[in-house]
């Protein structure tokens, strides 16, 4: 079983509908419509980058054909051009470039006293909503509609079935975590929009308040699946995973943020052979000081651009090309920049190094990933545009991921009182229920983590923030 349930449609007062209605009125007298508007307003599957809507065919399909399987003569470009033409909504939609790992995505351009009504709308408390409706059908959504999505949610979790791999029996064991761990935090779930208020980019806060909207409407526990061609375990819909750090911090207040520094960075570092990115990482690891400032002394970058530069190192580890990546790079550090940042001996070093990995992939034919499960170049299937060989060396890069953090949700397993609240790849959020052995239970994880990071040779540890 490879698609769980499709997310309930989203309720939203009658008011904001029917300015919505008012507005684009051919939407809501097509259902297809109705069914891409929302998901482009709450998306299902968000991008990494732009935040926006990811519109795959699969994706298309079920909101075109929600009681159809997929056909192969489906065409998406159909669907949307006629959502373009028809529906009155001013939306832009972005191709697919797999070569640059970007997916199909789509947002919404709503005017401005639209958008301010949305705003205000995702400010209201759901109890102070007084006639709540469904977003596509305009029917009145009953107080209890809720707890009823939440158990058939549930049910759907549980009988989950992912796809074969290394990632299953966890995800069998996160989909089983019990509903009632999550309740704690729904108290905090206000604060948690004050703090999304707070954001200064508009279309970041928005995307926060719609995900708590949704959180509150539908409930915090998140339900995870297998993904094609990773190793990583995904949430599936709107989830906690898609708040930004400091709106997720507020919302789970009292857990523990376990993370692992620089984790991409020291697997690639490894993984490729860069022995100046290893040996800041050996040095940070020493000092307990952060690698990535000494990372953009080396190619003349502020503290500010810190977040721009991961972007550089992710895109280069998940198989950016590099013509795409100094195509990008204008957007991240400025036209004036771009030059000097690709000239430095460290972005040469890492391209260099991805380039001699691609070229013994090819000659090995393939993989072996941190489970030893062997991925043959020639039998490895991706969209059209996509290079088989950088699916490959993200799928490795990312099994190392899993096989580092594998401790903590081994533990989740074995102890009851440790609770897995969010899985995120590279790091978790975890409560324990026995305030007086969170010491224990969080120093047996790290140092379970960081003995494995040893004995593959990867330069990181396993970070600790408690959440006040």
């Amino acid at each position: 079983m490879s698609l769980l349930m499709r997310q309930a449609n989203v309720a939203i007062t009658w008011d904001f509908r029917d300015r919505l209605q008012e507005r684009y009125p051919r939407v809501f007298e097509e259902p297809r419509f109705a069914r891409l508007l929302q998901e482009m307003l709450f998306p299902v599957w968000r991008d990494d980058l732009t935040r926006h809507a990811v519109l795959s065919r699969e994706v298309l399909a079920q909101l075109e054909y929600p009681d159809q399987p997929l056909r192969d003569a489906y065409v998406a470009q159909r669907f949307l051009d006629d959502f373009l033409e028809h529906s009155g909504v001013n939306a832009e939609f972005t191709e697919a470039n797999w070569l640059a790992g970007r997916a199909r995505t789509g947002v919404v351009k709503m005017p401005i006293d639209l958008d301010v009504a949305m705003t205000i709308e995702m400010e209201k408390e759901i109890s102070q909503a007084y006639s709540l409706v469904d977003f596509v059908t305009g029917r009145k959504v009953p107080k209890k509609q809720g707890d009823v999505y939440a158990r058939a949610s549930r049910d759907a979790r549980q009988a989950y079935e992912p796809e074969p791999g290394p990632n299953a029996s966890w995800i069998r064991l996160l989909n089983c975590t019990p509903p009632h761990v999550f309740r704690q935090f729904e108290a905090y779930l206000s604060q948690a929009q004050d703090v999304a208020l707070t954001i200064q980019r508009a279309e970041r806060q928005g995307a926060n308040l719609r995900t708590l909207h949704v959180l509150r409407l539908l409930g915090l526990v998140p339900t995870y699946q297998s993904v094609a061609r990773t190793p990583r375990i995904y949430t599936y819909g709107q989830s906690m995973a898609h708040l930004s750090s400091n709106v997720r911090a507020v919302l789970l207040t009292g857990c523990e943020h376990l993370d692992l520094a620089a984790a991409q960075l020291a697997i690639i570092g490894k993984l490729w052979t860069l022995p100046t990115v290893n040996e800041l990482l050996a040095q940070s690891l020493e000092d307990g000081t952060s690698v990535w400032q000494p990372l953009l002394d080396l190619v003349g970058l502020e503290a500010k651009d810190k977040g721009m530069f991961k972007r550089l190192v992710y895109s280069t580890a998940f198989g950016m090309s590099r013509t795409r990546l100094r195509r990008e790079a204008p957007e991240w550090f400025g036209a004036e920049r771009v030059e000097r940042v690709f000239a430095s001996p460290l972005v040469q070093e890492l391209l260099d190094g991805r380039d001699r990995r691609a070229m013994r992939l090819r000659s090995e034919g393939g993989i072996v990933d941190a489970f030893g499960g062997r991925h043959l170049l020639a039998e490895r299937r991706v969209a059209r545009n996509k290079s088989p060989v950088s699916s490959l060396l993200a799928h490795e890069a990312q099994s190392y991921e899993l096989q580092l953090m594998a401790p903590a949700l081994d533990l989740t397993g074995r102890e009851a009182e440790f609770r897995m609240v969010l899985w995120l790849h590279d790091g978790c959020y975890v409560r324990i229920t026995q305030p007086e052995r969170v010491e224990r239970y969080v120093g047996r994880v790290q140092a379970a983590v960081d003995r494995r990071a040893r004995q593959l040779g990867f330069a990181t540890k396993l970070e600790r923030e408690t959440l006040m």
